[in-house]
């Protein structure tokens, strides 16, 4: 049964989730413990507004993707190991190879509920803590990840062996010179100008050529031209905007399964809830003699069908962003 269900075509050909690219972000601590010795400074860096960042210059995709499978990748990016994901935007399914003394990885791997970056996919299904000795089959990984993640994988040491699926997309993106393009520009400037105001003038502005140059270096860095009359300390003015900035991606990588409560009033109402083959109770709630709640969920949104709801989110925004944050962070890490 294992051989058929590695090797069977019908599954190896199984369509492209672009679920399956979505990790979120990296959180995982580097060191638990750091003494200091002599003079030696421990720093600590913050990294301001990732994802409003993000947001604002990442290469967002758009429209339909072109697909392309099997051999029709190898026409695309070249034959595996020697492929090349530079002119390539969209998400890929491979299998790859991790080196052996890569400290920093680059690929998230999902496994019994955890999200490991590691150089062996038998560990982590183990959660071995031992010296791996596992042959080189047996540590590849096969998975979709997003074309940004995999150039960087590559440029790090990993090896490609094979490509089974490609998404290929058309891409905008910001141009600072022109300040053009970019899918989210136009709403993560309006919440970064209302930000920027109510976090009030900075230390440096003591006097008015200050708050001048203030001004003019923020626009030319960011493009956006304060109003110097509505900059004034506000923190829950700021805190409004800063939620708005940070949560508005994750909308549309929200999962669409959540379970939903009707309000049932009489019989049949209750008797249609119970035998609609869509649905799945999973808990019924006697409120009062004239009222019961019943909680539910659609089992075709359970098994990846789409539903009206799932036609509000963009899988294509969602996981992007969270790949373009992996990238991100760990060019800082190195």
């Amino acid at each position: 049964m294992r051989d058929f269900l590695e090797n069977a075509q019908i599954i190896k050909n199984s369509p492209l989730d672009r679920r399956d690219a979505f990790f979120g972000g990296r959180t995982g601590n580097i060191a638990t413990r750091c003494d200091v010795a002599g003079t030696e400074k421990i720093r600590y860096i913050d990294v301001c507004s990732l994802y409003p960042y993000v947001l604002k210059t990442g290469a967002f995709r758009i429209g339909h993707p072109m697909v392309y499978i099997g051999e029709e990748c190898s026409e695309l990016i070249g034959v595996a190991p020697d492929v090349d994901f530079n002119s390539l935007e969209g998400l890929i399914r491979c299998k790859i190879l991790p080196p052996r003394d890569l400290f920093h990885l680059v690929l998230p791997y999902r496994v019994r509920g955890k999200l490991l970056f590691a150089l062996c996919r038998s560990c982590c299904e183990t959660f071995s803590q031992a010296e791996c000795t596992h042959s080189l089959a047996e540590r590849e990984f096969e998975g979709t990840w997003v074309s940004c993640e995999l150039r960087k994988a590559v440029e790090k040491g990993y090896r490609v062996s094979e490509v089974s699926k490609i998404w290929q997309y058309k891409v905008t993106r910001y141009d600072p010179d022109t300040r053009q393009g970019g899918l989210f520009t136009g709403y993560t400037n309006s919440f970064l100008q209302l930000k920027q105001e109510a976090s009030g003038w900075s230390n440096e502005c003591v006097d008015d050529e200050a708050k001048e140059r203030y001004l003019r270096e923020y626009e030319e860095t960011e493009g956006i031209v304060l109003d110097k009359n509505n900059i004034a300390r506000n923190p829950g003015l700021r805190s409004v905007a800063k939620l708005c900035l940070n949560s508005f991606w994750g909308k549309f990588g929200q999962r669409s399964n959540l379970p939903n409560t009707e309000i049932v009033k009489n019989y049949q109402q209750l008797v249609a809830l119970l035998t609609n083959p869509e649905h799945e109770i999973t808990d019924i709630l006697p409120v009062n003699d004239e009222v019961i709640y019943v909680c539910l969920v659609e089992i075709a949104r359970r098994s990846g069908r789409s539903f009206s709801a799932d036609q509000r989110r963009d899988r294509g925004i969602h996981d992007g962003a969270g790949a373009a944050e992996i990238i991100r962070t760990f060019r800082i890490i190195e």
